[in-house]
């Protein structure tokens, strides 16, 4: 059970922070048609590693059984992205779309919470989207991340921030709670490039390390997921 408790998040009554990373469905020259095997290997490798929170765009079954039984925390996201304000007539497809993702992954106890997608100009159907996932799951809570223009807050639970400052502003104080979806953001996603430039991410660890203690410090801050897990693979260099 993920409840919001002031500016808290509880699962099964105990206060949680999340060590996140921004997970994509992507292997070397493959793309995105992941091999079963990376799905299931993917949330053990993150939890070796000290994460306990992934964020995924949908994906396969074997992922979230995955994180299931390696004990790892995921949301589900709605597959919407940079979409300017869309018209009202794009509620029904909204609609269907979130049908497919409750059906696809509200069975599994690692997902606890939904996303109604990511840096989006909030319109309508958002709040449409917001009311009927609400009705079909009134459990967990919802937000969308980073949502620009004048949002329905009473509709989402908790803030999404993507890329707040060093100094995280007035988030260590904020009435409710802040998760940042995306922080952070690794130097550079491209093999190529650190090829080129060895040392880019020399400086990166010990910003992060500053950041990360301040967050864990700050009942309101949930924590975050940084962008990203994996390298992008470049062909030339596997």
């Amino acid at each position: 059970q993920t409840e919001v408790v002031g500016n808290q998040v509880k699962v099964n009554g105990m206060p949680i922070k999340v060590r996140g990373i921004l997970r994509f469905d992507q292997f070397k020259n493959e793309g995105s048609a992941v091999p079963e095997e990376i799905d299931v290997l993917d949330p053990i490798l993150f939890r070796n590693a000290n994460c306990n929170y992934l964020r995924s765009w949908p994906a396969s079954d074997s992922f979230y059984d995955s994180c299931d039984e390696a004990g790892v925390f995921v949301h589900g996201e709605m597959p919407i992205s940079f979409q300017g304000v869309v018209p009202e007539g794009t509620t029904e497809d909204f609609l269907k779309a979130a049908d497919e993702l409750l059906n696809h992954v509200r069975h599994h106890p690692s997902v606890i919470f939904w996303s109604l997608g990511n840096e989006s100009e909030w319109s309508q159907p958002f709040s449409e989207l917001a009311r009927y996932i609400r009705r079909q799951d009134p459990n967990r809570p919802i937000f969308e991340c980073q949502p620009f223009g004048n949002a329905e807050w009473p509709l989402l639970n908790l803030d999404a921030v993507h890329y707040p400052l060093l100094d995280l502003g007035g988030y260590t104080e904020w009435y409710r709670p802040v998760l940042f979806t995306e922080y952070h953001h690794v130097n550079t996603e491209s093999m190529a490039e650190n090829i080129r430039d060895p040392g880019v991410r020399d400086y990166w660890g010990g910003a992060f390390q500053i950041m990360w203690e301040k967050m864990y410090a700050a009942p309101s801050i949930l924590g975050g997921c940084v962008f990203a897990g994996v390298d992008y693979q470049d062909p030339q260099y596997g």
